[in-house]
């Protein structure tokens, strides 16, 4: 298991800024990010997280943009940034709001 999130991160890490389509760049660097948290390194998580967020905005993909804020949360929660987490949770759940009306 670790293995393979070794393996992305080295595969996943040199695309990054290189992808043009802003809606892959953003799922290839969501599945950097969930590499960097298998592995524990979640200031590097966080950072993936928050430009994964801006792509989907970027590329006008609401969904994707609600579950990285989400993942964005789970990883804030995971280091005890509570108030972070919520706020966070909070975005996502406006952003998919915003989607079904």
């Amino acid at each position: 298991r670790w293995g393979y999130s070794r393996k992305i991160v080295e595969l996943y890490e040199p695309l990054r800024g290189k992808i043009q389509d802003a809606g892959l760049a953003a799922r290839s660097i969501a599945s950097l990010g969930a590499a960097y948290f298998r592995l524990g390194e979640t200031h590097l998580a966080i950072e993936c997280c928050k430009e994964v967020v801006k792509l989907a905005a970027e590329a006008g993909d609401k969904d994707y943009q609600s579950l990285a804020l989400s993942r964005l949360g789970i990883t804030y929660r995971s280091i005890g940034r509570i108030d972070e987490a919520l706020e966070t949770f909070e975005q996502a759940l406006e952003v998919a709001r915003a989607v079904n009306s």
